[in-house]
């Protein structure tokens, strides 16, 4: 397929070279070296008319960037939900995931059980296709049922997927690998800063405020490079450390984060670029 199509696009332009290495590549590196003149990343985009906390239908409490009253009106709304503390000066943390190894289930599962030490609400929401995880999670579940700040929901819930966007104030995303990547994206676009690996589509779109090299107005989130425990906690304690520390910075970073644009339209235009690209070389197929 590589080698007789026109052209080849992955999704995001980080793990475009990720797959050019031996461990990224799974041994079709070579076949993307010898045809590197026709492939390429293209970052996947999101369609903001579905996800978007300013018209979005399935959260109960609409709000943006020039208007962050209702980020707090749909925490509140979804502690009462779920039997949490309402009364806690703590961040709310959210996966929403896969509980698969590629999605790093062993440090979700390590955030998890480090909630009370680190000072914060956790809230998972993910099922998972390995029995073994499975009922490691559901024994979880049942340990912290009763928890004022922790809830393991082990479902697939779309109307609860978008509240947690809401009312979330750190999205937890520790992947191994990941091409692409939609739940940072939407939590971005949701004011919910991400808490990320470096690695794949999640370099391409989140960029750390301390490391990035970038000012602080263009960074929107928290990155670690090693996945283990050490890791996710250097990352993780920073963003609950500007949490705590200065809700007027968090809140800056918040507006900077739904401000940024990954959106359908911004990718689809690299698309048509990639399509006269072919037609300008010259292509196999026909019209």
């Amino acid at each position: 397929g590589i080698v007789f199509a026109d052209y080849t696009t992955t999704v995001s332009p980080n793990y475009a070279k990720e797959v050019l290495t031996p461990e990224g590549g799974k041994g079709l590196q070579l076949a993307l070296k010898e045809n590197i003149h026709k492939f390429s990343g293209i970052l996947n985009g999101l369609d903001y008319t579905y996800w978007n906390p300013e018209t979005d239908p399935l959260i109960d409490y609409p709000y943006g960037p020039h208007d962050l009253a209702g980020k707090a009106a749909n925490a509140a709304s979804l502690r009462d939900e779920l039997g949490l503390d309402q009364t806690t000066q703590k961040p709310l943390v959210v996966a929403i995931t896969r509980l698969v190894q590629q999605k790093g289930v062993e440090l979700i599962k390590h955030a998890i059980l480090k909630s009370h030490d680190k000072g914060m609400q956790c809230i998972i929401l993910g099922t998972t296709p390995d029995p073994a995880i499975h009922y490691e999670f559901v024994d979880l579940a049942q340990k912290y049922a009763q928890d004022p700040d922790v809830r393991i929901l082990l479902a697939q819930e779309e109307c609860l997927a978008h509240k947690l966007y809401a009312a979330s104030d750190i999205f937890l995303m520790p992947s191994l690998f990941e091409p692409c990547g939609l739940g940072q994206i939407i939590a971005l676009k949701y004011g919910s800063i991400p808490v990320v690996r470096n690695t794949g589509g999640l370099s391409d779109t989140v960029f750390d405020v301390d490391y990035s090299n970038k000012p602080f107005e263009d960074t929107n989130g928290f990155c670690f490079d090693h996945p283990d425990e050490q890791g996710l906690d250097s990352a993780l304690d920073r963003a609950i450390a500007l949490w705590k520390k200065d809700q007027e910075i968090w809140k800056k970073l918040m507006i900077q984060a739904m401000n940024h644009d990954f959106s359908w339209n911004r990718s689809s235009a690299l698309y048509i670029d990639v399509y006269k690209k072919i037609i300008k070389s010259g292509y196999n197929g026909h019209l």
